[in-house]
């Protein structure tokens, strides 16, 4: 009985391991999804687009640009269309430092005196309403301004650069070609690679002079609009038969493909926190309902000799929770532990979070209580005659 006991001891601890591993592991998945991500991945679609080697030249890929956003933009139900060398969390491009008002490239952060290093984006007029980027100050890319250098900046780099000024008519310089280019707008940050990381640093430059950096477009289109995917290809193509398939995606698949290796990873942890948790289960039931068997003539004397119901239930419960209670607090302990070994991998929420393991621990315990109950009241049928007629 006592090699029992400790099995089910070390059941409960290792379902308490793996349940809170499992609730850390949702928790941070919940916090993933309800971050800000600062586009609005609703109705927007990514219209990937390789050009065949013909296109070598900028003036033809900006001709070719031009004349498919204005036949996009024609299809029925689409509200914007916009060139774009990259959308949010696809990746990080165009990796720089940056200079700020004729500086030498090498600005630093105010606040670690590190170097900053920003993210360079080419996109068309309509980029930040394909995607619902927030405009925060200034304006947005024009028409107007195809013979200008101007560029529109991220909120978080426009306060490492000119913190508490407006940096609306400053000028920068990136690398990638991007040299002495006024700031006409700051919009809100994006996510380029994943969800749990802090947003990019970014300066959106206008395509039409780095066309060979563009690799397709942004379409924003209205709820229950006409235009579908093969429309758009249908469309790409009759401009040039020659070029491929488009690849086309909706940025809330994106949004899904960024959280696929922690979905998985929560998905694991689950599936074996359940089984821990029916074995567990199973494993207490078993004990408590052996020990009745086991103690069928000890209880029928007690019973006999006057005792009560609820001492009965009490006793038998007692033998089933001790080891229930001793694989909590050993199984905490281990939490505890692992959850420093897998703090890496949480977001929004620390390993030692309480309410994690508060509410772990009551639904262990619950479990524990139903487990022991139902085959305590077993006792409660035993006929003490009968058991005194055995003796």
């Amino acid at each position: 009985m006592r090699l029992r006991e400790w099995l089910v001891g070390a059941e409960v601890s290792l379902t308490t391991v793996l349940l809170v591993l499992a609730g850390l592991l949702v928790s941070s998945l919940w916090h993933v999804l309800h971050v800000e991500r600062g586009f609005n991945a609703d109705q927007s679609l990514e219209v990937r687009v390789s050009l065949p080697p013909r296109y070598s030249e900028v003036a033809d890929r900006d001709r070719f640009f031009e004349h498919a956003t204005e036949k996009l933009r024609s299809l029925p139900g689409v509200r914007s269309v916009a060139a774009a060398s990259k959308v949010p969390l696809t990746g990080e491009a165009g990796v720089n430092p940056v200079g700020v008002d004729g500086g030498s490239l090498g600005a630093l952060d105010p606040a670690t005196r590190e170097l900053i290093m920003i993210n360079v984006r080419f996109v068309g007029p309509e980029y930040f309403q394909s995607l619902g980027i927030p405009l925060l100050r200034g304006r947005t890319i024009g028409e107007s301004d195809r013979q200008r250098s101007v560029v529109v900046i991220s909120g978080r780099l426009a306060a490492k650069l000119w913190p508490g000024q407006n940096p609306i008519g400053r000028s920068l310089t990136t690398g990638s070609r991007v040299h002495r280019s006024e700031v006409i707008g700051v919009v809100g940050d994006v996510h380029t690679t994943t969800l749990d990381r802090d947003p990019t640093l970014i300066v959106y430059a206008p395509y039409w002079k780095f066309s060979y950096q563009v690799s397709g477009f942004v379409v924003r289109i209205s709820p229950g609009a006409a235009a579908t995917a093969a429309d758009i290809r249908r469309t790409l193509q009759s401009l040039d038969p020659e070029i491929p398939a488009p690849k086309i995606r909706t940025m809330g698949e994106i949004v899904d493909e960024s959280l696929v290796r922690r979905r998985f990873q929560m998905d694991v942890v689950v599936v074996f926190a359940g089984a821990a948790l029916l074995l567990a289960a199973l494993g207490i039931y078993g004990v408590v309902a052996y020990g009745i068997a086991l103690r069928k003539r000890e209880l029928g004397i007690r019973i006999a000799l006057g005792a009560r119901a609820d001492q009965v239930t009490r006793l038998v419960m007692w033998q089933g929770l001790r080891p229930v209670g001793y694989g909590l607090v050993f199984g905490i302990a281990g939490a505890l532990a692992a959850g420093r070994l897998v703090r890496t991998l949480l977001f929004g929420v620390s390993a030692t979070d309480v309410r994690t393991l508060g509410a772990i621990t009551l639904v262990l315990a619950l479990i524990s209580l139903v487990a022991c109950l139902l085959p305590s009241r077993a006792a409660l049928r035993i006929e003490p005659a009968g058991v005194l007629r055995q003796d």
